[in-house]
């Protein structure tokens, strides 16, 4: 997933089942409408924008920068903690209290 939640995370957020998302991610089954909405209003309020009408009979999903800032983030952090632990290992050059 573009927000790189988990399947369990997407549910908890929609308020519906993990296995739901599952089979739907896995094309087992289309979602009922309400299930649709619920997950949809949850990729909305992560930053996740919907254009209904492209392509034709289908939706884009538009992905702004600030629904990957927390993400991104992330990905920094452990990243620099990477690094802190090459370093330490690496050279000794950082030294822990």
């Amino acid at each position: 997933m573009v927000l790189g939640w988990s399947q369990t995370e997407l549910a908890t957020r929609a308020g519906v089942a993990r296995p739901t998302v599952a089979r739907i991610e896995s094309f087992v089954m289309q979602p009922k409408l309400d299930t649709a909405e619920k997950i949809r209003s949850a990729l909305r309020q992560a930053g996740v924008e919907f254009s209904d009408y492209e392509p034709k009979q289908g939706f884009t999903m538009i992905v702004r920068s600030k629904a990957l800032k927390l993400q991104l983030d992330q990905i920094n952090e452990q990243e620099r903690q990477i690094s802190e632990k090459v370093i330490e290992r690496g050279f000794g050059l950082i030294k822990k209290d």
